[in-house]
């Protein structure tokens, strides 16, 4: 039989439990976010090649990935072309880790 003692331990370690797990779904939730972050970044920077030209915005934007403390999204190569791949590169303050919003 058990006690209220015995149910009170029970409610504890489901309690444990279901932080242990929330922090591991939370973990898990800010590297998808990460994820797709990026992914959104690069699909904006890829698709503008080829789109036709804009006027400038008036600002720019540094795009760091969380998941790469110290990184910056960088056109490869130094490369400010339309078309030229896109990588992580520690700052540099070069034209090619500078985006445009359009």
């Amino acid at each position: 039989m058990k006690t209220s003692h015995d149910s009170h331990r029970t409610d504890e370690s489901v309690a444990d439990g279901e932080r242990r797990r929330s922090g591991l779904g939370t973990l898990r939730a800010r590297a998808a976010a990460a994820t797709a972050t990026v992914a959104l970044a690069t699909a904006g920077v890829l698709g503008a090649g080829a789109t036709a030209a804009h006027a400038d915005s008036g600002f720019t934007i540094h795009l760091t990935p969380n998941s790469s403390f110290g990184l910056l999204l960088d056109m490869s190569g130094g490369s400010t072309s339309p078309g030229a791949g896109l990588i992580q590169w520690y700052a540099n303050g070069g034209n090619n880790q500078f985006f445009a919003a359009l």
